[in-house]
């Protein structure tokens, strides 16, 4: 994290754990506020990688499962980075600023993720590096949230996954259930400024925050403990556009292209609730879940993709589980998190379709 930044917000009143804002003070009331009111928060979770270089659209494009050459400066989007297997490595969000690439993905994936992407880039004249320290992102979002932001960024984009560049400000609308939500990236000091007018009528949260509404959103991540656990399709990155099958080769792309057109997908990604006891340890991106009818030691039928606190309490969670478990299994209460006498995932409702 950029350390001026990182100054500016402890003096906001923020509280930060390795490097991510837990809260301004009031969790709880930070979170009803998530949910009811409007509200920004600090994003320097997502670390960023850097792509330059006449080379970097090509280069993207034969690594990612989407189709670089839609993203510009009206466009950004959602793509998958996957080993040869098929296997995801990475999620992120691309945007096109100041000529170059620019890919958010959770910071504890930024290390290894460049280092993947550098062995490819062979004799392509393209520059990839970690700028996660140079610029600021926050996350506004709520009822008023584009009433707040226009006038202070001169415009923003108008439907999802599109984006806007007016000076030194970059605006994405990103995917959201209900709410809008804009992710603003910018330099420092510029950031600093549109922090403090926001300030007056925004009520600063804690990061998780902003988290759960990606998982309402039902937008998947890939973290440390499930690099190479899913193949695309499994989190649903098909049915949000994540995936273009027209584009032509990349990495990973004949497996998961035979699974479109000739296979029969067994996963997909859920949105559920658990609820749990204050003193129950959370549950964790990997975590196995279980079926009370099914043997566990013959297969584990879902695996935790992402979970955040939810504001009435328990944990929201995204799951990859089978398909043909999934649909009874959750409607009736048989699918358990740590056992299978464990807590129950209560089914919610996806804001698209995985039919």
């Amino acid at each position: 994290m950029n350390q001026t930044w990182k100054t500016f917000l402890e003096d906001a009143g923020a509280r930060f754990d390795n490097g991510i804002i837990q809260d301004f003070g009031n969790p709880e009331r930070e979170q009803q506020a998530s949910v009811s009111g409007t509200v920004m928060t600090d994003l320097s979770h997502l670390g960023i990688i850097r792509a330059s270089g006449s080379d970097a659209a090509g280069f993207l494009q034969g690594q990612l499962t989407n189709d670089i050459s839609q993203v510009d400066s009206s466009h950004c989007q959602i793509s998958g980075y996957c080993n040869p297997q098929g296997r995801l490595l990475a999620i992120a969000q691309i945007f096109l600023y100041q000529d170059d690439y620019f890919l958010l993905l959770p910071a504890s994936l930024i290390h290894e993720t460049l280092e993947r992407l550098k062995k490819y880039t062979l004799m392509a004249k393209v520059g990839l590096i970690d700028v996660s320290d140079d610029w600021v992102r926050v996350g506004v979002y709520g009822k008023q949230a584009a009433s707040l932001l226009q006038p202070l960024t001169g415009g923003l984009p108008d439907k999802q996954q599109s984006a806007m560049v007016n000076g030194d400000l970059c605006v994405l609308h990103i995917a959201a259930a209900e709410v809008p939500r804009y992710l603003v990236f910018g330099p420092p000091a510029v950031m600093q400024t549109l922090w403090g007018k926001l300030d007056v009528h925004a009520a600063a949260v804690g990061a998780h925050n902003w988290g759960w509404h990606d998982i309402q959103a039902g937008l998947p991540a890939v973290y440390p403990e499930t690099i190479g656990s899913f193949i695309p399709q499994m989190v649903n990155l098909d049915a949000f556009d994540g995936i273009n099958f027209k584009k032509g080769c990349y990495t990973g792309q004949e497996i998961i292209a035979r699974l479109h057109y000739r296979g029969k997908l067994k996963r997909r990604l859920y949105l559920a609730h658990i609820t749990t006891e204050s003193t129950t340890s959370p549950p964790q991106p990997g975590d196995i879940l279980y079926h009370e009818d099914i043997d566990p030691e013959s297969q584990a039928i879902g695996h935790i993709v992402r979970c955040q606190p939810a504001p009435e309490g328990g944990i929201s969670v995204l799951a990859v589980i089978v398909i043909e478990l999934a649909g009874s299994g959750l409607k009736n209460g048989k699918i358990h998190w740590q056992s299978a006498t464990g807590p129950v995932l209560e089914p919610r409702q996806l804001p698209y379709s995985i039919d």
